[in-house]
């Protein structure tokens, strides 16, 4: 609760009965590192130099070390001195893992002392990241992630997003499924879509077709309000039936909830599940109106909990487009056959030719 000389007076208590534990050891330590960049804050340097030295007393990581290392440099430089900054900041980029780890580390403490970033990171002159991390660096960071995991998630995520070119041209290092599995599950608990989008296309093309990341690719593409398309459909259905085979109940359990929201498509026990046609259109949906009369039908009327769901989470414009698109894919693949009359084929013109589309690079050919 932010009572920093509250916290470390405990903790040297609990300390005094239970000298080995490391967890108090740890909050003794972060609690005298806040108290000193509330003391930066406010001009107080002095002050801050003895919270310091505290911390640094009963830090026994090098980690621990790193981040005093760190914050030390932030006072180095609110007292004038970039040099000794500078040196200080090398030493808490080494202490705390160096790579991507060290720039992690740095780039929190500029945020929790209410740093510029962008100029403390320039001034900190770190070692240039390489362009495609090594497999070793990338999963020290995801490890660094986990044992940060109490930070403030907007930091977290802000401190990650600088990262994010090199992470991606890592994707493509020799992962094993495991290792892959658990990046992916650290980009989700980051919310970082593009980069578990990333790492999922990767892993698809070394094992087609596994359930985790397939879910993960599917999840996130959409980042939001899903609307799966009917190759979605076909492919997580498919990872359905293979995770349940293989006793995978997580991703069971996940995919199912994804083509639960993701669109009234498919069900993952019925193929061809139609909301349109369950209570609230006990008849389905009249065959000879056109697309506006149907849509205007579905939004005036109290239908099945699906489209309930849409009309109240997406509020009345953005329901209408989606209930449109999803009426419209429909009927591109047969699925509301009658509804349209068949429209006529178009004349050629003459000397027109078409561009051929570009390739969605998000399409599920890697499946």
């Amino acid at each position: 609760g932010n009572a920093f000389k509250k916290a470390a007076r405990f903790a040297r208590q609990a300390l005094e009965r239970d000298p080995i534990n490391a967890r108090v050891r740890d909050i003794l330590v972060v609690s005298h590192l806040s108290h000193a960049r509330k003391q930066i804050r406010q001009g107080k340097n002095t002050l801050a130099r003895k919270e310091l030295d505290e911390a640094a007393s009963w830090a026994r990581t090098e980690a621990a070390k790193g981040r005093v290392d760190n914050l030390r440099g932030v006072l180095e430089v609110t007292s004038g001195d970039p040099e000794t900054a500078r040196e200080r900041f090398l030493s808490g980029f080494e202490r705390t893992g160096g790579g991507l780890v060290g720039r992690l580390y740095l780039h929190l403490e500029a945020q929790q002392s209410g740093q510029n970033v962008d100029a403390f990171m320039g001034r900190a002159q770190l070692p240039t990241t390489p362009r495609k991390p090594a497999r070793e660096q990338v999963l020290a960071l995801v490890h660094a992630l986990h044992d940060l995991s109490g930070e403030d998630d907007y930091r977290l995520s802000s401190a990650l997003e600088s990262m994010v070119k090199p992470l991606k041209k890592a994707a493509v290092q020799d992962f094993s499924l495991n290792e892959m599995e658990l990046i992916c599950e650290t980009w989700l608990r980051a919310d970082h879509s593009d980069l578990r989008l990333t790492y999922a296309r990767a892993a698809l093309k070394r094992w087609p077709g596994s359930p985790t990341f397939v879910f993960h690719r599917v999840d996130a593409a959409h980042q939001g309000f899903i609307v799966l398309s009917p190759r979605e459909v076909e492919a997580l259905e498919n990872a359905f039936d293979r995770a349940r085979e293989d006793g995978d109940e997580r991703s069971t359990h996940r995919i199912a909830e994804l083509l639960r929201t993701g669109a009234p498509f498919a069900e993952p026990d019925d193929p061809v599940f139609d909301p349109f046609a369950a209570p609230g259109f006990p008849e389905g949906l009249p065959e000879s109106a056109d697309l506006n009369q149907i849509i205007d039908l579905v939004m005036n009327t109290p239908g099945p909990p699906e489209i309930e769901r849409l009309k109240r989470e997406l509020g009345p414009e953005e329901a209408r487009r989606a209930l449109e698109a999803m009426l419209l894919i429909g009927i591109a693949n047969d699925e509301a056959p009658g509804i349209f009359p068949e429209p006529s084929a178009p004349k050629p013109r003459r000397g027109s030719r078409k561009k051929p589309r570009k390739a969605n690079p998000d399409q599920f050919d890697l499946f």
